[in-house]
């Protein structure tokens, strides 16, 4: 991963995908993180993005009408079950969670949370 692609509050993976953390901080090695029981700074080689899938997309906040996830005026569906193609009423391709927070803030003005 790559500090471009990060933004606050973005939710990662740490060590393969064993735990989930938060961004807190940015900086040119490595990022400030927030686990349950800690903050700290680790270097981006440690990191990886976390896959989007329904679960996710249901965590979010997001509703199922008809095989298509709605938020507000957000609408993903999935293409070839890999891909998450955001579809209104522009077309973007979006595999991770990070990738999600990030347009859905782009695109609606606030953060993407966890229910």
């Amino acid at each position: 991963m790559e500090a471009t692609e990060l933004r606050i509050g973005n939710l990662i993976e740490y060590n393969d995908g064993s735990e989930e953390c938060k961004v807190l901080g940015i900086h040119e090695y490595g990022i400030d993180v927030e686990f349950p029981e800690e903050t700290t700074y680790i270097e981006y080689e440690a990191f990886s993005p976390i896959p989007l899938t329904e679960e996710w997309l249901l965590k979010l906040g997001f509703k199922e009408v008809e095989g298509v996830f709605v938020k507000g005026h957000l609408k993903l569906l999935a293409i070839r079950d890999l891909y998450w193609r955001a579809n209104y009423p522009i077309i973007v391709d979006v595999i991770h969670i990070h990738q999600l927070q990030n347009l859905y803030f782009a695109l609606c003005g606030e953060e993407l949370k966890l229910n």
